[in-house]
């Protein structure tokens, strides 16, 4: 199975090119723009993506592809 290549770096323009069409339409929340506020001074942090049993890898590329 074939993964596409993406450019480097993914920036928000490019998501928002690539994916239009999961940011417009349907899935879109009505009124304002969402805010979140966080504290600066605790630091951001970037988990591993859990890991999926060989088994399920095949149904898993399945899903995402569709």
């Amino acid at each position: 199975m074939k993964r596409k290549q993406h450019l480097f770096p993914l920036t928000r323009d490019y998501f928002l090119k690539e994916y239009d069409d999961v940011f417009t339409g349907i899935g879109c929340f009505p009124g304002a723009p969402h805010h979140n506020e966080t504290n600066p001074k605790v630091p951001p942090v970037q988990h591993v993506p859990r890991q999926v049993p060989v088994q399920l890898q095949q149904a898993y590329m399945e899903e995402l592809d569709q």
